[in-house]
């Protein structure tokens, strides 16, 4: 039988196809495929909260009888000669990297008495029992400012955790200035002052992650 020149065409066509899958590879061969398990992470939680500062009060008992009989009012807060007012700074602290827990120059005492009075005030922030964490007296922390202090180094995995510092407020009474106490005292009842004698503190607390 007689092919034609299209037909010769076509079979030398489909004989190259061939060769070129014996001899260069296309035939399939063994495919495996794997992916690792997916992995994820999310950040470390950190966080911190502070409470109210209950500190100062209408009533102080010095000791020596019934309770809120030595200083006194009705509503407002008072300080005075020979009061001690005690109150607790509480900080919630969650924190899944290690940190430290510190007071920062934003803890200070505000107050517009002169400063011989202040030097007779004591402010005492910590437990005395561990270690105190700072102590001193209001003109230092009025006037020299107040530089960071750690309160206590945080563990990593710490959630929810509550950290207490005692604080204490003091007025010496025996300290040989009965004259301008009594002035002050006065000054305050009759409104004879440019603005009341007051004394405030507030405490700023900074939580740090560390290496």
């Amino acid at each position: 039988m007689k092919m034609t020149r299209k037909r010769v065409a076509t079979t030398a066509a489909i004989a190259a196809l061939l060769t070129a899958g014996v001899f260069g590879g296309t035939y399939a061969k063994y495919v495996l495929q794997v992916d690792t398990k997916e992995d994820s992470a999310r950040v470390a939680k950190f966080y911190l909260g502070a409470s109210e500062l209950d500190l100062f009060a209408n009533t102080y008992d010095n000791g020596d009888g019934e309770a809120g009989v030595d200083v006194a009012t009705a509503i407002d807060n008072l300080i005075a000669p020979n009061f001690e007012a005690t109150g607790t700074l509480t900080f919630d602290v969650t924190s899944e990297v290690k940190a430290t827990l510190g007071l920062d120059n934003r803890t200070k005492v505000e107050t517009n008495l002169p400063d011989d009075v202040q030097e007779d005030l004591k402010v005492v922030i910590g437990d005395t029992s561990t270690g105190i964490v700072y102590s001193g007296t209001v003109y230092d922390l009025s006037h020299g400012g107040f530089s960071f202090a750690k309160i206590k180094d945080i563990s990593a995995h710490t959630v929810g955790s509550t950290i207490t510092v005692p604080v204490t407020v003091s007025w010496a009474l025996e300290n040989g200035k009965d004259e301008l106490e009594t002035n002050l005292a006065n000054a305050q009842a009759t409104g004879d002052f440019e603005k009341e004698f007051t004394l405030s503190l507030v405490a700023g607390a900074v939580l740090t992650q560390v290496n």
